[in-house]
């Protein structure tokens, strides 16, 4: 029986330096595919994924990917540069100067213009750096706009036409990558010019998009997007439907009662209003995840709550695509269902002393990862098959 085409699309959350936990289920999921083709060592997770997106660290990850990294590699990006990045300003320049960012731009730029070359993505694409026939997404939000920007590589895309003075591939990757990643109050806004106008973009986490599944979907689908179905191809969107489509999505981490988390730092819940913009983040999140689980089969994925439960479809119903949600619960209960001791270092995405303890949960998470089953239907039929 000759398989339906098959698109699988990978979806990766913002976090900072929580990336460390989906790089960590990234790892294994990655050796397992890598199993699963062959065992060849020059085997990436862009040789099986057909289009990655990503928003705010999720971009980086993303990014690096799609260029062709392996996940290691990405993660010593992580590891060796993290400290840097995330060096904050001190107070009393911060004053001196008006900044109200907690982080310098500098070292953030430096390491993605290092990472990610100082090329366009239409540069990269015509070097062989940058797949035409496998995409990236990137979220942003536009400050100068008060719009979303879900920036992809697809070279049919709208504003992707090299004709246009305001074509998205003219900019460059690392400074699309630097845009997703600015969030307020952390880093500065990244300005970008694009023909004759200049945007001030940020996190791509103050979109509804923190988690990308959902916006993947859709620009994977949508034929307003212009992803044609294949090379040539007259007709755009890619085909629904459970046997054609695969998403997996990649969390930072998470808790269901934010309060635990306060009650562990020692904050009153009245402060609760200092960590509204993570909580928002968190709670788009879940809706994003809801979405995908409504609208797709999924076939695993951490209970969302005591109502929703895990969301795992009994009923036989077509639905438009497999669906699995890799994360992590980072309560106490969840860190102890994991065999993760209680950190001492608070769990927050700008916390470098906590970034041995986001490897750890990584490791830990990753143990969920289990390619034969939740990626079924969707693995090489034999050894080397793509």
């Amino acid at each position: 029986m000759t398989r339906p085409p098959q698109k699988r699309l990978l979806a990766l959350d913002g976090g900072g330096l929580m990336g460390l936990i989906s790089l960590g289920i990234l790892q294994e999921m990655e050796g397992q595919l890598r199993t699963a083709h062959g065992g060849h060592d020059h085997f990436r997770l862009r040789d099986y994924f057909d289009y990655i997106a990503g928003t705010s660290t999720g971009a980086i990850i993303a990014a690096g990917l799609m260029m062709g990294r392996s996940v290691k590699e990405i993660t010593d990006i992580y590891l060796n540069d993290g400290p840097a990045m995330f060096a904050p300003v001190s107070w009393p320049r911060r004053l001196w100067s008006g900044l109200s960012h907690k982080f310098p731009r500098g070292p953030i730029a430096q390491t993605l213009k290092r990472e990610f070359t100082d090329l366009s993505i239409l540069e990269l694409q015509e070097q062989g750096k940058l797949p035409i026939d496998r995409h990236l997404m990137m979220v942003m939000h536009n400050a100068s706009t008060d719009s979303c920007w879900p920036v992809s590589t697809n070279p049919d895309a709208m504003y992707n036409d090299p004709e246009r003075p305001d074509c998205n591939r003219n900019l460059k990757l690392w400074q699309l990558v630097r845009a997703s990643t600015a969030a307020p109050s952390f880093f500065p806004l990244e300005e970008v010019t694009l023909g004759e106008k200049v945007f001030k973009f940020q996190d791509g986490g103050l979109t509804a998009h923190n988690n990308p599944a959902l916006k993947l979907f859709q620009m994977a689908t949508a034929p307003s997007y212009r992803l044609r179905r294949s090379p040539g191809s007259t007709e755009f969107g890619w085909e629904r439907g459970e046997d054609r489509l695969l998403l997996v999505s990649v969390g930072t981490g998470y808790e269901i009662d934010p309060r635990d988390a306060l009650r562990r730092w020692g904050l009153p819940l009245p402060l609760l209003a200092k960590y509204a913009l993570a909580l928002l983040m968190r709670g788009m999140a879940i809706e994003n995840d809801v979405s995908c689980r409504v609208i797709g089969r999924c076939v695993y994925g951490n209970i969302i709550d005591r109502e929703l439960g895990h969301m795992i479809p009994s009923e036989a119903t077509d639905r438009a695509f497999k669906y699995v949600r890799y994360d992590a619960d980072l309560s106490r209960e969840g860190l102890s269902v994991l065999g993760v001791a209680q950190p001492k270092e608070k769990l927050v995405m700008d916390n470098v002393r906590a970034m041995d303890a986001f490897g750890e949960i990584g490791t830990a998470a990753a143990s969920t990862v289990n390619v034969s089953s939740h990626f079924a239907g969707f693995i090489p039929t034999s050894k080397g098959a793509s």
